[in-house]
């Protein structure tokens, strides 16, 4: 349906693995610890990604100015690593814009990316994107011109502006480290308009 799985090892990233089985199913898409199991990942080693992207020449919207909304978990019975760490991602002409949500322990380690500007947990309060990964969590990205709320769970927990437009809405990319998954996902366009729906069925 469009949806390209990849498994990634950090070891050997640069040649991820494609999954051709099935990773739809339940009204969601992962890939489970079977399908892992299955491609030779040694799941005690702690270092495997899991990748989702879906690409369409014909999604031309505006990077600038368009609401995203979905819902994700990366839950330990299912696969998930230690800290938990799931990103999000808006992909455009020119670059794409980013977030990344993880368990509380562990949101130094996380990073954000709106526009050109890169924000590092190190050094900035990200601690509202640290949450409970074993439940669904429903993220919305909103931006108007060049304005960008974050919402977790219907609560604004992040604004910024930014500079540097990315361009055009070229696709959407999800990341998550172990096995996380996705429930659904609803591009609208500058006027509120659905121009993408996914919900896995």
């Amino acid at each position: 349906d469009g949806w390209l799985s990849l498994i990634r090892n950090p070891k050997n990233d640069l040649i991820p693995i494609y999954v051709d089985e099935n990773c739809i199913a339940e009204g969601k898409i992962n890939v489970s610890l079977e399908i892992v199991k299955n491609h030779n990942i040694d799941l005690e080693a702690n270092n495997h990604f899991t990748s989702f992207y879906y690409v369409d020449e014909n999604f031309n919207g505006d990077s600038d100015n368009f609401t995203f909304e979905t819902a994700i978990k990366n839950d330990p019975e299912e696969g998930a690593l230690v800290c938990q760490r799931s990103e999000v991602s808006i992909l455009s002409e020119f670059g794409r814009h980013f977030i990344q949500f993880c368990n509380p322990r562990c949101i130094g380690e996380l990073y954000l990316k709106l526009g050109t500007e890169l924000i590092s947990g190190e050094n900035n309060d990200l601690s509202a994107f640290g949450t409970n990964m074993d439940e669904w969590n429903i993220v919305k990205i909103e931006i108007r011109n060049k304005l960008a709320t974050i919402y977790l769970n219907e609560k604004v927990i992040y604004k910024t502006s930014y500079e540097s437009s990315n361009g055009k809405i070229k696709g959407l990319y999800y990341n998550f480290s172990g096995s996380g998954s996705v429930d659904y996902a609803r591009l609208y366009n500058s006027d509120n308009t659905l121009v993408f729906s996914e919900d896995f069925e």
